[in-house]
């Protein structure tokens, strides 16, 4: 719990919220290809349904055109719940599996961190 607590925090500090140009479905592919990864498992993107990729922040389903720090997951007993950071026209994925240390270090150098300058 601490690990999701600590992430989240520094996550909702380095994200600015902005409409994205990424189509939903590409990222549904990228998470369901992660995650057949992760689980050793063959997902396809009907796993993953709107409504297991949800805003961190209004706690709502991800729709098209939606830029913020998203939790998603499989529905089946003992799945983790992984991050989505999604910007204007990229998204990362953090692997909850991973030692707390590698994610923080991803944040960081991550080019997402950066606010856009006008």
């Amino acid at each position: 719990m601490k690990r999701i607590l600590i992430v989240t925090l520094v996550l909702l500090v380095s994200i600015e919220i902005q409409s994205t140009t990424i189509p939903l479905d590409s990222i549904r592919r990228s998470l369901a290809s992660f995650l057949s990864k992760v689980d050793h498992l063959n997902y396809s993107t009907d796993y993953l349904s709107d409504f297991l990729i949800i805003d961190r922040g209004k706690q709502e389903p991800i729709n098209e055109g939606k830029d913020g720090v998203f939790t998603f997951r499989i529905l089946h007993s003992g799945a983790r719940t992984h991050f989505l950071l999604v910007d204007h026209n990229s998204f990362q994925i953090l692997n909850m599996t991973e030692p707390i240390e590698i994610n923080v270090q991803k944040l960081l150098t991550s080019p997402m961190r950066h606010p856009k300058r006008f």
